[in-house]
């Protein structure tokens, strides 16, 4: 059997305990069985088991002294289909205002009992007895299960018992008899006749046909003890709280005539002298001068007037830069004489520039570039860079190596060059190289090689590898000779736009 124990009330138990000291009945429900553990769990927080496996009628009640009750079941394995380790056992009872409540709980832990499933080999049926405590419960009740206990009119003919069994099942036959042929009548006490009395443990009960227990007397008398102490108790608060209360009113006063001077000092005319109602009045005066709108004041921030807390309603612009954004105007427009004219929308807004490089408002327009503005030409701390008339530039650069010829490669040129002329040495000859943009061949360029020396014919050839001659919208690449030569020197070049 498993190790328990002891049961242990919860949080629910503790509250349906604090009821039956008011009379109101204790009924049990059921027993829990469970294979759940406890993990850091407070026993007096469950409200049910970790983990139910099998629900118990109540076969057995009885009560005992000391506000206690042994409350039992059977534990059987017959309706056992997987076996499971009997580790937690709990007592459900009725609470008349929230209903079913796991009233008491226990856990064996490592001493749990192993039960088996049914079908096996192992056939399992024990009684299980739980002492729980009722308290003075005036009535402890359960739902018990019917056919547990076998009567005296269970037991019926018993002539078919075996010989070995006859004596005893004979005596019981016979009692049976004696007992059904008996007539036993006691009439109910009254304040006049004895008789059979219902013992009660109720301290508020007005029955005259009950008899106190000793406990309910003891009950009685504690509280009637209780109760004087309290009186006596009660009666000292009452001094000190009516001192207090003369203390309060004299602070009162003193602190109206503080609450006068403050609200004079805010151009409100009082005297301590004068009722609360006319001090409040004046309070919600002192914000009739105020001047500001709603729409002059922050959203999100608060302010008073005309007696009244209001809301700003006016938008913070400066939360998008601060944010990494910018706000756009309602609109821009030059007034002709060198400035633009921005009309922003209504709104708070900071000053300074953020991380972004934006203040609060940026004006957009995709053409204000560099490139749009005559080279050097300073608008509005934006440089020019627009070369007017043909646009060319020159220099040298090293070449380089690749598939086996020299390659020269430019990029950052501020113009789409049309016409490349490249030179170098190799060897004793120059080598040149030229890229025309006149749509072919493929509708992307004509391809110019060139050859030779000082005393040799020049040659020339179109489109040759034409795949390593191209142009970008800020440089070139082009080859200048094969590489079987000796590279002395650079390569210069010169390119119009």
């Amino acid at each position: 059997m498993a190790a328990f124990g002891g049961l242990v009330l919860t949080n629910k138990g503790r509250n349906l305990q604090a009821k039956i000291q008011t009379g109101v009945p204790l009924v049990f429900n059921r027993i829990g069985i469970g294979d759940g553990s406890l993990t850091g769990q407070q026993i007096s927080d469950l409200t049910a088991l970790i983990s139910l496996k099998l629900s118990l009628p109540i076969a057995k009640l009885k009560t005992q002294s000391g506000g206690k009750a042994i409350v039992g079941g059977v534990l059987s394995n017959q309706d056992v289909t997987i076996g499971f380790y009997f580790r937690e056992i709990g007592v459900f009872a009725q609470d008349p205002d929230v209903g079913e409540i796991l009233y008491c709980y226990g856990n064996a832990g490592s001493g749990a009992e192993y039960i088996p499933a049914s079908g096996g080999a192992d056939i399992v049926e024990k009684n299980i007895d739980i002492i729980t405590l009722t308290g003075n419960a005036s009535s402890v009740t359960a739902q018990v299960a019917s056919g547990v206990y076998a009567l005296a009119e269970d037991v019926g003919d018993m002539s078919t018992v075996p010989t070995v069994a006859k004596d005893a099942a004979g005596a019981i036959a016979e009692l049976y008899e004696v007992i059904q042929g008996l007539e036993v009548e006691v009439p109910d006490a009254s304040l006049t006749v004895k008789g059979k009395v219902q013992l009660s443990s109720a301290t508020n009960s007005t029955s005259e046909t009950m008899a106190a227990t000793a406990k309910a007397v003891k009950d009685a008398y504690d509280r009637g003890s209780a109760g004087v102490t309290a009186a006596a108790a009660a009666q000292t608060k009452a001094d000190a709280a009516q001192l207090r209360a003369d203390q309060a009113f004299t602070q009162a006063s003193d602190g109206k005539t503080a609450i006068a001077a403050a609200i004079t000092g805010m151009g409100q005319a009082v005297s301590g002298s004068d009722t609360f109602a006319v001090l409040a009045s004046k309070v919600a005066d002192i914000s009739d001068d105020a001047t500001a709108a709603v729409g002059e004041v922050l959203t999100g921030k608060t302010f008073y007037q005309g007696g009244g807390k209001k809301a700003g309603t006016m938008p913070n612009r400066s939360l998008a830069a601060l944010a990494g954004g910018h706000i756009a105007p309602v609109s821009i427009k030059p007034d002709g004489g060198g400035n633009l004219v921005v009309e922003p929308y209504t709104g708070y807004y900071t000053s300074g520039v953020y991380e972004n490089g934006y203040g609060s408002i940026l004006v957009n327009d995709p053409d204000f570039v560099a490139a749009n503005i005559r080279n050097g030409v300073n608008i509005f701390g934006l440089v020019g860079s627009m070369i007017e008339g043909k646009q060319w530039a020159s220099g040298s650069v090293a070449v380089v190596n690749y598939n086996s010829y020299y390659r020269t490669t430019v990029s950052g040129l501020n113009f789409r060059p049309n016409y490349v002329i490249s030179v170098f040495w190799a060897s004793t000859s120059p080598y040149f190289g030229v890229i025309c943009d006149n749509s072919s061949p493929s509708g992307s360029g004509k391809i110019n090689t060139f050859a030779g020396s000082s005393s040799v014919s020049y040659t020339a050839s179109q489109g040759q590898n034409y795949n390593q001659f191209t142009l970008s919208d800020n440089g070139f690449s082009m080859i200048n000779a094969n590489s079987i030569y000796v590279y002395t020197g650079l390569a210069y070049w010169i390119a119009f736009g």
